[in-house]
């Protein structure tokens, strides 16, 4: 979910586990909107360990600047669990 804030674009990030076992200390390590491409903060953000099926949310800010309301931006995140398995995740959203 995107909301704003201040100024601010604010995503909800939820990770879910999908699989079967115990994903370890996950971690989103990245998090953008583009283009233009802006950074969101604060990362990186620890999701702990997440038993199957389980999820975890956690809030990343960016700017404002160059992403103004009814923008099409692509989210993109990444991040690992397990040590350095990773995962990504992109998808086009409208700015609030």
């Amino acid at each position: 979910m995107l909301t704003r804030v201040g100024g601010n674009v604010q995503a909800e990030v939820t990770i879910q586990n999908q699989g079967t076992g115990i994903a370890s200390s996950v971690t989103l390590t990245q998090a953008t909107l583009s283009s233009p491409t802006t950074a969101g903060a604060p990362l990186p953000q620890s999701f702990g360990n997440l038993g199957a099926g389980q999820s975890a949310t956690r809030t990343v800010t960016f700017s404002g600047t160059n992403n103004p309301p009814g923008a099409n931006r692509v989210l993109q995140l990444r991040g690992n669990y397990n040590g350095g398995t990773s995962f990504s995740s992109a998808r086009s959203v409208i700015l609030p």
